[in-house]
């Protein structure tokens, strides 16, 4: 099986990297989702991870 939406994300943060350095540095990947054994899967859940938060995340503030 083809990992397309890896391939996605990292062509994005190829492009910040040469294009918004400064966005870049703020950025990072959740690694929320993929196959993983249920026992670790289980840890990770007690560890907080949650389903549905967004895999790219961009902390910088705005408007202020």
């Amino acid at each position: 099986m083809r990992d397309i939406e890896g391939k996605e994300q990292a062509d994005l943060f190829r492009w910040l990297h040469g294009n918004y350095p400064d966005v870049y540095r703020h950025a990072f990947h959740v690694p929320n989702g993929g196959h993983r054994h249920v026992a670790v899967a289980n840890k990770l859940k007690q560890q907080g991870v949650k389903a549905g938060v967004p895999d790219i995340f961009i902390m910088m503030p705005r408007g202020g």
